[in-house]
């Protein structure tokens, strides 16, 4: 089970990437993090889970389009959040 704490971290991945490229796809994970194709693939699946209204599937690019208002409110939130002990 994936805890809050690795969540928020992924998230945070997710969010950088989509910052800086405006959508998120594996191949940017993986250049920006070191991961594999497959450990960007669950990665993305993870937060497209918990938070679909962030992204949209664009057919023409592959990619996930993020909306970058709706991440930077929902990461606002997460680094808002009190720390568990």
């Amino acid at each position: 089970m994936m805890t809050t704490k690795n969540f928020d971290m992924h998230f945070g991945m997710v969010v950088q990437v989509a910052k800086e490229h405006g959508h998120v796809t594996r191949h940017a994970l993986c250049e920006m993090f070191g991961l594999s194709q497959v450990e960007s693939s669950q990665l993305i699946r993870e937060v497209i889970q918990r938070h679909p209204e962030l992204f949209s599937w664009d057919p023409s690019t592959g990619a996930h389009r993020a909306e970058l208002t709706a991440l930077q409110r929902i990461e606002a939130s997460l680094q808002l959040a009190p720390k568990a002990a």
